[in-house]
């Protein structure tokens, strides 16, 4: 049977540990230093090639293909104390690897990829990808912004990575808790960082900096990060180049960081209307033409990862042939798509966009997964549904299985859900017409629901889904209608 779960993850972040409040942190920072962050073999690779030649060391190939990999720039990063014990306080990778002398260069990257994580980008979840992409359009974004307000685009660099560096830790050592965090975050990103923090000791910006200050990082790169830490949102009343190099840091990477949150609108419904606010006054900074080439190398850099995970190949902008700032449109048109999913002839366009995503990635009369994992972890959320799941039938039509879980709740949560008559939900997996009602949702509290059988030929089964507060107030929100669009898409991406 299916099931749309990493179990292993989820055991692993079950497992642990993180003791009373007074040692979560280190705890925490302790976990995070032993997983890391999955390495780009191929980029290794490279790394090794550059430096094959004694006499002949390629420092420009050497440092850009350690630049795109946060993982092993930030693994240089830890490692250079102790490779140049010399420089105490002020370690700088990027200016390091320019002068470092060969004996010390082999020392430092003569390491297998198993030697510093324990992750790999094969078994890459969509959100993990997502936060890769992430990382790559940020950290590009900072160097352009650098360059154009005569800002160090190294030591910018290196703020930027300590900046990401906490949620792609997060996410890849506690995939469970980034994944609730992500679903909170599309409607309260204050609530989802107090929790965050109160989870794990620490808040994202936190982890970064105490990494940070681990690596003995440059006194400049660790007082612009304490000053990110106020979390306040990118403002830009004077032009970068006024400013001083403190502010035009903390500026650029607040405002690299909204740039790759257009990049995922799902999760980031509000950046697009923030970057709008902002746009007029960048043009002040830097020139239009610098989105694209932020795009550009950001494609060029993904190019790098695809072949480890088609999870990362079906990204927006792995698959992207255009450097708009808007969402990427499909290759499929609205007439096929309509075909497809005729409840879709009801539906906003916007709503129709959002499941051209999804049937970009299906396969006629083929098990498409990359469409389960855009529709659960993507479409569904930004179709107004904070969490739900998809209930398959047993054989002999006594028992309802989860699935395919969609929000913050594990499956095992939902394995008693229907037997419980407080929750309010009336529904046979033979009968198809969706049930909408009012009742305690899984995470106990009263909630406007839906569900309905899947209404498959080849399945049998449940779909529900909680609807969320800020949808439940919009009266154009339509929860049966997309409903049953969700449920033909479903039954389009299973084959």
């Amino acid at each position: 049977m299916f099931l749309y779960e990493d179990s292993e993850y989820e055991t692993t972040t079950k497992s642990l540990k993180l003791g009373p409040p007074n040692q979560k942190a280190e705890n925490t920072i302790k976990h995070l230093a032993k997983g890391w962050l999955p390495i780009n073999t191929i980029l290794l690779n490279s790394v090794k090639e550059s430096i094959r030649d004694k006499s002949d060391i390629k420092r420009d190939l050497l440092i850009a293909s350690v630049k795109k990999d946060p993982g092993l720039f930030l693994y240089a990063a830890r490692s250079l104390k102790h490779v140049s014990p010399d420089v105490r306080g002020q370690h700088d990778p990027i200016a390091e690897l320019r002068v470092l002398e060969y004996e010390k260069l082999n020392t430092l990257f003569d390491v297998r990829s198993t030697q510093i994580s324990v992750h790999n980008f094969k078994d890459a979840s969509r959100l993990q990808a997502l936060r890769l992409q992430h990382s790559l359009v940020s950290l590009t974004m900072t160097e352009k912004l650098a360059a154009q307000t005569q800002v160090p685009t190294d030591r910018a660099f290196m703020v930027c990575s300590f900046y990401e560096l906490g949620l792609n830790l997060i996410a890849w050592n506690y995939p469970h808790i980034y994944s609730r965090y992500m679903a909170r975050l599309r409607s309260n990103i204050t609530e989802a960082n107090a929790e965050l923090r109160n989870v794990l000791g620490l808040s994202a910006i936190d982890i970064g900096s105490r990494f940070a200050s681990n690596c003995e990082a440059h006194p400049e790169v660790r007082s612009t990060l304490a000053a990110l830490s106020v979390g306040h949102a990118p403002t830009l009343d004077t032009p970068l180049k006024t400013q001083s190099l403190s502010q035009a840091l903390v500026k650029i990477v607040q405002i690299s960081d909204l740039y790759a949150q257009v990049k995922d609108h799902v999760h980031y419904p509000k950046a697009l209307s923030t970057w709008a606010a902002l746009d007029h006054k960048l043009t002040d900074s830097f020139p239009p033409h610098v989105l694209g080439e932020v795009d550009a190398q950001v494609i060029q850099a993904l190019s790098t990862y695809t072949a480890f995970s088609d999870v990362i190949a079906s990204l927006p902008l792995a698959t992207s042939k255009t450097h708009s700032i808007e969402a990427l449109a499909p290759s499929l048109t609205e007439p096929e798509l309509l075909t497809s999913n005729p409840h879709l002839l009801k539906c906003s366009e916007q709503v129709r966009k959002t499941f051209a995503s999804v049937y970009s990635h299906i396969e006629r009369d083929k098990f498409s997964l990359n469409a389960v994992r855009v529709l659960a972890d993507e479409a569904i959320p930004a179709l107004g549904f904070v969490r739900g799941c998809l209930f398959f039938l047993s054989a002999d039509n006594r028992t309802l299985t989860p699935a395919l879980r969609i929000g913050d709740r594990l499956l095992a949560e939902y394995h008693d859900f229907f037997s419980d008559p407080d929750r309010g939900v009336v529904v046979s997996p033979f009968n198809s017409t969706p049930f909408k009602s009012h009742g305690i949702g899984i995470c106990g509290k009263s909630t406007s629901q839906v569900a309905g059988a899947i209404d498959s030929t080849r399945y049998f089964g449940i779909l529900y889904l909680e609807v969320s507060e800020e949808a439940t107030l919009d009266p154009s929100h339509n929860p049966t209608l997309l409903f049953k669009a969700i449920r033909k898409a479903i039954n389009d991406a299973f084959g």
